[in-house]
């Protein structure tokens, strides 16, 4: 968890360009493939998370 939005969105962008400058030819995802990859992500995260008194 983060509380500062507008650095989440700094360090992602910093992944995406350095994800990018590293292939050799660099396809973005599709929003719903990405959107699907994150959800999946999240419920897992939520499965594995112990729950707290």
């Amino acid at each position: 968890m983060a509380e500062d939005e507008a650095a989440v969105g700094f360090l992602l962008d910093e992944v995406i360009v350095a994800a990018a400058g590293r292939c050799l030819d660099p396809i973005p995802l599709e929003p719903a493939i990405l959107d699907k990859l994150t959800q999946l992500k999240l419920a897992k995260t939520r499965e594995q998370k112990p729950i707290s008194p």
